[in-house]
């Protein structure tokens, strides 16, 4: 199936064509039809931008993209096609400010006003409210209207479908807290009919509600059912093509395009171009532990990922063995040591270590894995013992700068990822979300920061600020050393000691001419030569 809309593959065609095709089209239906393509959503809409099944919506259907690639547009179509159809009979719409509501999800290009077909009367009409933004009657249904800056007593009426538009724009017009407080009490109150929340918005928005939702509900298709609109290029049929070529690309080369201050550095990966489906030998593997810092039923992931290193130095992520896991006696350091013992088995001979981040001088962590190890060890050889390298790393607060080095490595070919990660039937790819939307100080990202530990250690990545830090340390101590050598000498001298020379001293030797450095011979003097009056210059 084409991902161009049919208004976009008529565009296709030379303009003979396209004026040939309307007049056959007004020819056989009459006037009527060509102007009805005006407001015709089947002919303007690409195919990610529709849902077919209204009768079986995700609770929360996400419309995801860059600015300009039709999300509001999408959105508007769905939440009017719910309550056309008599589906929504309590709906609301939440922008950011009430003046959002009125100039885009009203009267904007993509807006309900402007894609009502005509005439209007008695289907479209417009109330403003003292308590909140207002109401619209659609189609004869009540649409309650408020905002997140100030929703008033309709953020919390009980609905059954929620247009929430844009919750970037929330934080960005009330800030994080005003903006969480308004998403709760949607989820809250959307507790009616089929309870369908439809969201817009572009990286910076799936960000705030991913950090918003826990790992089991952000897997969980039925809850949340994302629809990506790709980059802004799959628009460009409703764009100016300047736009295109000039503003986009030149907000790009400034990384000002995407809303997300940090954007993910593997945001702009093609994952589909690193994944391998069978892995060579390997010489080193690993396995990574992003350890969880919550416990109990809100609990975050455990970030457990295994892989290695082949002859070429190409790192191969293979396994993603993330889960909600404890630390008891079958806690998450049993799926780690099974894990390692998956790939020493596939990888007979190749050096073995595990890769843990902690947040303090010592972690209960390592303890955890190495109780494991004598158990296993015992087990086979009746005698407990520690003999597996553990190598500690310490969190970065912008896990974007940390995966930074790894993503390049990864443009670059020398990382690889499995076809399917998993080995538990889930789908092995949700890890690959994680890092294409990482954030700076975002959540729910154990995967991922699994994955960039792995990877920063089998390639010898280090942060090049802590490189800095350690030259200058290096290069103080041997300017200090320096002054040290430079004062015993003068001393050696004034007291008319010798010392045997040392490493880097120049030697003197007899014979060597003058001007050679290594000269013997007395301090050589200056020849007096005749002023250039006497010279005769002039």
């Amino acid at each position: 199936m084409s991902d161009l809309a049919p208004v976009d593959e008529l565009r296709s065609l030379p303009y003979p064509l396209i004026l040939a095709a309307l007049r056959r089209l007004e020819k056989e239906a009459g006037p009527e039809a060509v102007a009805a393509l005006r407001y015709d959503p089947l002919f303007w809409a690409r195919p990610a931008q529709l849902i077919k099944d209204l009768d079986n919506l995700a609770t929360i259907e996400v419309f995801v993209g860059e600015r300009r690639t039709g999300k509001t547009w999408a959105a508007r179509h769905l939440f009017v096609e719910l309550v056309r159809t008599g589906r929504a009979r309590l709906p609301r719409i939440v922008s950011s400010t009430d003046a959002a509501i009125v100039e885009v999800v009203l009267d904007g290009e993509s807006g309900i006003k402007t894609w009502l077909p005509p005439p209007r009367e008695g289907k479209y009409a417009w109330f403003k409210s003292d308590g909140f933004a207002g109401t619209l009657h659609l189609y004869g249904t009540k649409i309650v209207c408020c905002s997140a800056a100030a929703p008033g007593q309709a953020i919390g009426m009980s609905r059954d479908v929620t247009w929430a538009d844009d919750p970037a724009g929330w934080v960005e017009s009330c800030g994080v807290d005003t903006a969480t407080e308004a998403w709760t009490q949607i989820l809250k109150s959307n507790s009616q009919g089929q309870s369908t929340v439809i969201v817009a918005t572009t990286a910076a928005g799936a960000a705030f509600l991913s950090d918003l939702l826990s790992p089991e509900q952000l897997n969980d298709p039925s809850f949340i059912r994302i629809h990506d609109l790709g980059a802004v290029e799959s628009n460009r049929g409703n764009l100016a093509p300047n736009y295109i070529k000039h503003i986009v690309a030149d907000l790009r080369r400034k990384l000002q395009w995407n809303d997300v201050p940090h954007v993910s550095p593997f945001a702009p990966i093609a994952f589909d171009r690193m994944r391998l489906a069978r892995c060579p030998a390997l010489v080193e593997v690993a396995v990574a532990i992003d350890p969880s810092r919550s416990s109990g039923p809100n609990a975050c992931e455990v970030g457990i990922a295994g892989g290695g290193r082949d002859a070429r130095d190409v790192v191969h992520v293979r396994y993603d063995a993330s889960a909600i896991l404890g630390g008891g006696a079958d806690g998450w350091q049993v799926r780690a040591w099974d894990l390692a013992d998956r790939l020493m088995a596939e990888h007979p001979g190749a050096e073995f270590h595990f890769v843990v981040e902690v947040n303090t001088g010592t972690s209960a962590a390592t303890d955890l894995l190495r109780a494991e190890e004598r158990a296993r060890t015992k087990e086979r050889t009746g005698v407990a013992s520690n003999t597996v390298r553990i190598v500690v790393v310490r969190s970065s607060k912008d896990k974007c700068e940390r995966a930074r080095l790894p993503a390049l490595r990864a443009e670059q070919g020398m990382v690889k990822f499995a076809e399917n990660m998993r080995t538990d039937g889930e789908p092995g790819r949700i890890a690959e979300g994680q890092l294409k939307n990482l954030t700076p100080e975002g959540k729910n990202s154990d995967r991922a920061d699994a994955i960039v530990h792995l990877v920063n250690d089998l390639a010898h990545l280090s942060n090049e600020k802590e490189i800095s830090k350690e030259a200058e340390k290096i290069g103080a101590k041997e300017a200090a050393a320096a002054q040290v050598r430079a004062l015993a000498g003068m001393s050696d001298l004034l007291g008319g000691r010798t010392r045997p020379p040392r490493e880097g001293d120049l030697v003197k030797v007899p014979g060597a001419p003058p001007g050679d450095a290594r000269y013997a011979g007395p301090p050589l003097r200056a020849v007096a030569r005749p002023s250039w009056t006497a010279r005769r210059v002039m």
